[in-house]
């Protein structure tokens, strides 16, 4: 199958030494201090999306990506494409699994600007089915059992 030629397949083998920009992204996000930088920044923007505080909504964005940026800005991508989270991080690229997630912030915000309910809980299921996406491909161990 194609698609399991994208990211974490490839690259956990050794048979690409050259990552696309979209890989090496996707590989920050993965870095443990990005995850801890964009976990805390998600709650502000949360907050600011809630009291309907648009300039503090797009600073904590900026200021959140800023930050991460800095931190890890000197990453080798070709380490953390070997980690878990690195090959988890690559999983997020498939076509389908990125527009899902890249969806899926529509519903989610607009139910917390507006605090309804049924819309922050579709685009959060959205967001989730989007991240569930690809798991089988980390391991055979989350493949779907076939009967006997």
């Amino acid at each position: 199958m194609a698609t399991q030629e994208l990211g974490a397949n490839r690259i956990a083998f050794g048979t690409k030494s050259e990552l696309s920009g979209l890989e090496k992204y996707a590989l920050t996000r993965a870095h443990p201090a990005r995850i801890f930088v964009n976990g805390a920044g998600w709650i502000w923007v949360i907050y600011f999306l809630w009291n309907q505080n648009l300039p503090g909504v797009i600073i904590s964005i900026f200021a959140t990506w800023l930050i991460g940026f800095l931190l890890i800005k000197s990453v080798n991508f070709q380490e953390i494409s070997k980690t878990t989270l690195g090959k988890i991080a690559l999983l997020h690229l498939h076509p389908f699994n990125f527009a899902i997630q890249i969806i899926s912030m529509v519903p989610l915000f607009y139910g917390i600007w507006t605090h309804n309910t049924v819309w922050l809980l579709a685009g959060l299921s959205l967001l989730l089915f989007g991240h569930a996406f690809g798991w089988e491909k980390m391991n055979p161990g989350f493949e779907e059992r076939k009967p006997t």
